[in-house]
């Protein structure tokens, strides 16, 4: 399905953005990265009158460090927070529980603000700025307030927002030297969203635990504190018999409810595997002291940083595709796929789930992969776009198409535009993959024929040739 008609502002400013809001009230909605409020529009889930795009807000986007704290805009791309070495060195929970966030495509596009906004009870983002304890900058007509989680989460997919007002910025405290922190968690398939998972800080003196705090999400309507198991370890220390009676105490204090992917039961017991798992890699981690580093991803970060209504509103749009310009206009709700498929001709890019699952439609958006299905068009105005069509050049075909064919990555098709575009954007960041990160970056694609051992031998492949050839 496609979005209803909507009408479309894309203020420049957190000024113009919030007289917007002023003027429609409820009858609007913040369009930050998309990943979840296109997919719910699409399925006419949400029927917004009124869209306003803050991906041309670029006070909204930024990290910055100062007086203990990190602050980041609310428009700041999942993609930049998961390489930032800022993140890496002084919030290493927040990069660790990043790439728990869908995949990398979709982090392309999705920023801090949005996931906190949007407040899904599994999300990964509200449990981290729960069990840090963060402060979240809202803006309104009537000014500026600051909110702790607590105050921020209401419910399930609830905030604290008032309809004219807007999340600006997200405070994080830095994690002390010396601290341990982890975040585990299972979904069904990497990327999905969490049935449980848990993170976790400790700091720890001996045996003695000194401070420990613990969230959870994806077992009740929010994020949850863990208050009383954190006592359990504080009272107990940090031995194994502490540890398993702080997991069990956590399973206690949830209240998950059941659906289709998991019992309560069955979530409570992955709330007691995923505190044990947690704790014990915090603590750890806490036992390493301050010569600990996840040096997995400051490399990663060092890598990626060297590198409605009347009649229908039309939005004219200009585009780099392919290193061609290509222009139109179209509908705000015309999503970017359709309008390269149809309105383009680029039909190699292929339309499968509409919801950002499948990957199909993959391409790369100024350099980096994202869901075309989860873009209006409007959004790519001014942007360099890189098809499928584009892989190619001079008549020779990419090394990636080239080890797909050698090694049977090919299969039916349907899948290959968006495992080819998430391959390349993947191994620009990550040249010289291990097999394990291979499959993990191909979860992010769906193969309908479930052939992954071909692809994962081409995409092997290629990084080896592109290795030999750069």
């Amino acid at each position: 399905m496609k979005p209803p008609p909507f009408d479309y502002h894309a203020p420049a400013s957190i000024a113009e953005a919030l007289d917007l809001l002023g003027r429609y009230g409820a009858d609007a909605r913040l369009l930050a990265g998309g990943q979840s409020l296109v997919p719910l529009m699409n399925f006419r889930l949400s029927a917004p009158a009124v869209i306003v795009d803050l991906n041309r807000v670029g006070e909204l986007a930024y990290i910055k460090q100062d007086n203990g704290q990190v602050r980041l805009g609310a428009m700041t791309r999942q993609r930049e927070i998961e390489f930032s070495p800022v993140i890496a060195s002084r919030l290493p929970l927040l990069a660790e529980a990043t790439r728990w966030v869908g995949h990398l495509p979709t982090r392309t596009r999705g920023t801090i603000g949005g996931s906190l906004a949007h407040a899904d009870p599994a999300a990964e983002y509200p449990a981290v700025a729960t069990v840090l304890d963060a402060q979240l900058v809202v803006r309104g007509r009537a000014g500026e307030r600051v909110l702790r989680p607590a105050d921020f989460f209401r419910g399930f997919m609830t905030v604290g927002l008032e309809p004219d007002e807007m999340l600006v910025e997200v405070r994080f405290p830095v994690i002390e030297p010396g601290s341990g922190w982890a975040f585990e968690e299972f979904a069904r398939r990497h990327g999905d969203f969490a049935i449980a998972g848990v993170a976790a800080i400790v700091s720890v003196d001996g045996e003695r635990c000194r401070t420990v705090r613990l969230a959870a999400c994806g077992v009740g309507p929010t994020a949850i504190r863990l208050r009383g198991a954190e006592e359990v370890l504080e009272s107990g220390g940090v031995g194994d018999l502490s540890i398993e009676e702080t997991a069990a105490r956590a399973a206690e204090l949830v209240d998950p409810g059941a659906d289709l992917h998991a019992s309560a039961e069955y979530r409570r017991h992955l709330t007691r595997v995923m505190t044990r798992r947690a704790l014990k890699r915090a603590i750890e981690r806490a036992r390493a002291g301050a010569q600990y580093r996840q040096k997995r991803l400051e490399v990663r970060a060092r890598k990626a940083a060297s590198e409605i209504s009347r009649a229908p509103q039309r939005e004219k749009i200009r585009m780099t595709v392919n290193g061609q310009m290509r222009e139109g206009t179209a509908e705000p709700r015309r999503l970017l796929v359709d309008f390269l498929r149809e309105d383009l001709g680029l039909t190699g890019t292929h339309i499968g789930c509409e919801h950002g699952i499948c990957g199909a439609c993959t391409v790369l958006l100024d350099g980096e992969a994202a869901r075309s299905c989860l873009m209006f068009a409007a959004q790519a105005d001014g942007a360099e776009l890189m098809t499928v069509e584009g892989l190619a050049r001079d008549g020779r075909l990419h090394p990636l198409q080239e080890a797909f064919w050698e090694h049977h990555g090919l299969q039916c098709g349907f899948c290959t535009p968006g495992m080819l575009m998430a391959a390349y954007d993947f191994l620009r960041v990550n040249p010289d993959p291990s097999e394990q990160e291979i499959r993990e970056a191909l979860s992010a694609v769906l193969c309908r024929c479930t052939g992954y051992q071909g692809i994962v031998r081409a995409v092997g492949a290629a990084a080896e040739r592109m290795r030999s050839e750069s």
